[in-house]
């Protein structure tokens, strides 16, 4: 059997016989492989805003982190932070087990940032967020 080059994921030929094995073993390489990518871009950006090392200067650009959880039960969740303005960047990362049931959309407002969901959401879904705005 053939083997990707990358992540040895396992490549039936026509003649093989389909193993269901090998299909979960290869969703489970995926898997992992794209949660420890997930994982170092979402430190990378984290530690990039926290300790201003984006090189941005503070009279282009402002940035602030915080943490929040989806509590409405709905389409719609507000997230209210004075830092907020109608011209602010926010970027949303889920923290917890549970995944939305929909697609997230954030739009920001004054003092407020509002996340939209494709679907409605049941449960509580925790996230942090970062924010980024142009001052000047």
């Amino acid at each position: 059997m053939d083997m990707t080059q990358h992540y040895n994921l396992k490549k039936p030929s026509p003649v093989d016989n389909y193993d269901i094995q090998d299909h979960n073993t290869n969703m489970e390489v995926i898997d992992n492989a794209l949660k420890v990518n997930a994982d170092a871009v979402s430190a990378h950006v984290a530690e990039t805003i926290s300790s201003g090392t984006h090189g941005l200067d503070e009279t282009i650009a402002k940035c602030k982190n915080g943490t929040g959880v989806y509590t409405t039960r709905g389409t719609a969740h507000i997230v209210t932070d004075p830092f907020c303005t109608a011209n602010s960047f926010p970027i949303v990362q889920i923290t917890g087990a549970e995944l939305p049931r929909g697609k997230w959309q954030a739009e920001s407002q004054d003092g407020q940032f509002i996340i939209t969901s494709t679907k409605e959401e049941i449960s509580d879904i925790p996230f942090n967020y970062f924010l980024i705005k142009a001052v000047g």
